[in-house]
């Protein structure tokens, strides 16, 4: 199914800004012995950016929960492996509806056609998994098609599991470390990292470093302190302009904000808010730094997630640094359940002049849950 066009926006607003400027703290907390970095985010006002969603996907494909997503905001194709514009822009992984509740991924060549090279694992999980794209460094050895997929078992302990290579070799690790909700992965500094919500009393943030292929786990950081307690699970990106972890969730605490931490090594993480926007949701959000060429004057960095409003509304909030968030915000018109994932491709073709696109990807409120992609043009 496909449904094309820009839609209508609902009508108490289009684009509301956030005119509040919240000096950032340094109240954050890491494992102990580890002294916390500065802050560097502040919020701030900024003018306005049109923004409004030029074409959605409606997939065949149902799920439990929101997607997991990858893009070319994740990872770099290595070109020794992948031949000139075969290697693929977005990987989207999610937990199916049948009564298995299988893991499955497709891949996607542009970001926006997801007709082929779908995977049904003997895996299956109470919550969504999460993906990323993985560029080959073995020259070849392992094939084109690397892809790294993090999920929480349905055993007894509710075990995390790694498994590097989907669409090739299948090495899967279980940890003993175990979490109710989904784990995040992301790929940064030669390694891949995995962030989870522990079963701790605090229900504390954790963030580990797991090897070059993500099966070989290393030192684990736990996140200590007021704020650093996550309702659902995070979600993890890599800013590689900026050369950064980027970690994102929902407070336990009412009213259920939204917050991000950034973190130059893994270890030592830094709230970037204090406090945190005034927006909440009932699961987790996630973060995108577009680190592509992108015209002067619009946006690099966004954070999307489910309202708490009564439809369960989409939103976009965006700015062009994390040093000065603006945060004006767009609710989209469409209704997602559990969490949205953001996503940016090269490979959609040409689009307007001095605009930009992203992708959004998320489960519909529609009986059946259908998976949705969405291109966002900004600008």
């Amino acid at each position: 199914m496909n449904r094309s066009g820009t839609k209508r926006w609902r009508t108490h607003t289009a684009t509301v800004i956030l005119a509040i400027c919240l000096v950032a703290g340094t109240g954050a907390f890491v494992a102990p012995h580890v002294a916390a970095a500065p802050m560097r985010a502040q919020m701030s006002t900024s003018a306005s950016v049109p923004v409004h969603e030029a074409n959605v996907e409606v997939l065949p494909e149902t799920s439990i929960d929101g997607p997991g997503f990858s893009s070319l905001s994740d990872y770099v194709p290595n070109p020794q492996t992948y031949p000139p514009g075969t290697f693929p822009a977005t990987a989207l992984a999610w937990t199916g509806t049948d009564p298995n509740h299988s893991l499955n991924v497709i891949e996607s060549q542009d970001g926006f056609d997801y007709s082929k090279n779908k995977v049904t694992l003997q895996e299956s999980s109470d919550s969504h998994p999460s993906v990323l794209l993985f560029a080959n460094t073995t020259s070849g050895t392992l094939g084109p098609n690397l892809v790294v997929l993090a999920w929480t078992g349905t055993d007894s302990n509710h075990s995390l599991n790694v498994m590097f290579d989907v669409y090739g070799v299948r090495q899967k690790i279980t940890l003993s470390d175990n979490s109710a909700f989904s784990p995040a992965l992301a790929y940064f500094k030669g390694q891949v990292w995995l962030a989870w919500t522990g079963t701790d009393s605090g229900l504390s943030l954790n963030v580990m470093a797991m090897g070059s292929h993500g099966v070989t786990p290393g030192h684990k950081t736990t996140l200590r302190g007021t704020g650093f307690s996550a309702r659902g699970g995070p979600s993890l990106r890599a800013d590689t302009r900026d050369n950064q972890l980027l970690l994102s969730w929902t407070q336990t605490a009412a009213p259920l904000y939204i917050d991000l931490a950034q973190s130059s090594d893994g270890v030592v993480w830094a709230t970037s808010f204090s406090p945190p926007p005034p927006q909440t949701s009932g699961s987790g959000p996630d973060v995108l730094a577009v680190s592509d060429s992108i015209p002067v004057g619009l946006p690099t960095d966004y954070w999307a997630w489910t309202g708490t409003d009564s439809l369960n509304s989409l939103n976009i909030a965006y700015t062009s640094t994390l040093s000065s968030w603006p945060a004006p915000i767009v609710t989209l018109n469409e209704e997602g359940l559990g969490s949205p994932a953001l996503g940016y491709s090269n490979k959609l073709g040409p689009g307007q002049p001095n605009t930009v696109r992203i992708l959004l990807a998320w489960t519909g409120t529609d009986t059946a849950h259908h998976l949705n992609v969405a291109i966002i043009q900004v600008g």
